[in-house]
C-alpha cells in the first residue's frame, strides 16, 4: 500500500538509501561521444544547473 502523502514522500524507501548525500557521478567526454546517439531520437533534454537541495 502506498503510503505517499505528497510527491516527494519518501516513505515507501528505506532510510540507509534516504539519508545518503547525493553524488554525482562525472560522465567522461569520450564515454559520451562513443554512445550511440540514434537510441536518444525523438528525446529531448533541457539541462541547466542541477538543484539537488
Amino acid at each position: 500500500l502506498d503510503k505517499s502523502k505528497t510527491k516527494r514522500d519518501v516513505n515507501n524507501f528505506d532510510q540507509d538509501f534516504t539519508r545518503e548525500e547525493p553524488v554525482l557521478t562525472p560522465v567522461e567526454d569520450a564515454i559520451i561521444k562513443q554512445i550511440n546517439q540514434d537510441e536518444f531520437k525523438g528525446f529531448s533534454y533541457f539541462g541547466g544547473e542541477e538543484n539537488l537541495s
